[in-house]
């Protein structure tokens, strides 16, 4: 067994045109197989038709509930099934297996930055879902009759890049951290497992968080998880910009940095110990 003496640097994200191409080469072989991509898209039709139609019939009953109206509830899912290939660009179980079969190595010996490198393939790999917000909302506008026009405005557009580029380095930073533990752990399944259970309950993925008591809710808005799903889609649906909102992403702005520069410290802690096979 060979140690990996390599510098345990986190690499800061130059060489910028290496990351496009990956992310280029990973929408082309999304493109070569577009039987895939529909069977996608077919899935999240069939989901977003289950639950918008059983959200419709409850609100026969209420004109709102935990303080979202018909049309609020509607886009909110919307939002969360379009959102969704962008929040979970997971490579855990890929830097887990790169680990522990020695074949980090070969990305450790590139002038590259492997956590940005895998970031911009698996993005790359999302984008073809850009064609799934416009055509769920209008399948939403056709299945339910509510317009969303009221829910786009210019004012509110450079909040909810920043709460969606907060979203997509948080959702990011706790996925690399889950298979950074292949550093130091021998199997991540049930920590995997729990994880991502945990984080989509708390992260607004399932649910809207206004539907849990305020006791409960405040404690969950000071951590990073209802960065992923809740803040940014609470941007969309509140009419105009305050100063609250405003508070809210520069909060999560604040856990962005801190879980990405605990990942350039973990990194750097198990590439130090890193050992792969040679021969």
């Amino acid at each position: 067994t060979l140690s990996c003496n390599y510098k345990a640097r986190f690499k800061p994200m130059r060489n910028s045109l290496a990351y496009f191409r990956a992310a280029l080469l990973s929408l082309q072989v999304e493109l070569q197989f577009r039987t895939n991509f529909i069977l996608g898209l077919l899935r999240s039709f069939v989901s977003v038709t289950v639950m918008l139609l059983l959200w419709l019939k409850v609100y026969d009953q209420a004109d709102i509930i935990a303080g979202l109206t018909q049309a609020d509830m509607v886009a909110y899912y919307i939002a969360v099934f379009a959102l969704s290939p962008f929040l979970n660009l997971e490579t855990d179980w890929d830097l887990w297996a790169a680990i522990k079969y020695g074949k980090l190595s070969h990305y450790l010996l590139l002038p590259i930055n492997y956590y940005w490198y895998s970031t911009a393939r698996k993005f790359g790999a999302a984008t073809i879902n850009l064609l799934l917000f416009p055509l769920l909302l209008l399948y939403g506008r056709w299945l339910t009759g509510i317009s969303f026009s009221a829910y786009f405005s210019a004012h509110k557009f450079f909040l909810f890049l920043v709460a969606l580029i907060n979203a997509t380095l948080i959702a990011r930073a706790i996925s690399f951290l889950r298979g950074l533990l292949g550093f130091w752990l021998e199997d991540v399944g049930l920590i995997s497992w729990l994880d991502r259970v945990i984080i989509s309950l708390l992260s607004g993925k399932y649910f809207p968080l206004t539907f849990l008591p305020l006791s409960i809710r405040a404690w969950f808005l000071y951590l990073p998880f209802q960065a992923i799903f809740s803040a940014p889609i609470e941007v969309l649906l509140t009419p105009a910009v305050d100063i609250r909102l405003v508070m809210r992403t520069a909060y999560n702005s604040l856990w962005a940095f801190l879980l990405t520069s605990l990942v350039k410290y973990s990194w750097s802690k198990g590439v130090s110990k890193y050992q792969a096979a040679g021969g």
